[in-house]
């Protein structure tokens, strides 16, 4: 299993899906954890992924990691589920949050 993006500043790089018309190469589909939602669920967020995360990278405030896996179909999981596990599909423009972890991609 692999952790995802943590922005630092979520309130400057993700946005609601319905705040962003023009989605392009810049913002891509950005899949939090959480609690139990089966197959599809907290991907209704976008992340601002601008020249591969330049901006989130320069902060130093945000962690990047398994960036190779980011922008690929496959499979998450809430860090934080309870009784049932609740597999979500991840789409092939999505990077996946820190709570929500990749279980295959």
């Amino acid at each position: 299993m692999k952790q995802g993006l943590a922005t630092g500043d979520d309130d400057r790089f993700r946005r609601w899906d319905w705040e962003i018309n023009d989605k392009g190469v810049r913002w891509l589909r950005y899949t939090k954890g959480g609690g139990y939602r089966k197959w599809w669920g907290y991907n209704c967020y976008l992340v601002d992924w601008d020249g591969g995360g330049r901006e989130i990278k320069a902060t130093g405030a945000g962690a990047v990691r398994n960036e190779l896996h980011y922008m690929k179909a496959g499979l998450t999981h809430g860090q934080n589920t309870q009784g049932s596990l609740s597999v979500r599909v991840l789409g092939p423009r999505s990077v996946f949050g820190a709570k929500a972890r990749l279980l295959t991609g």
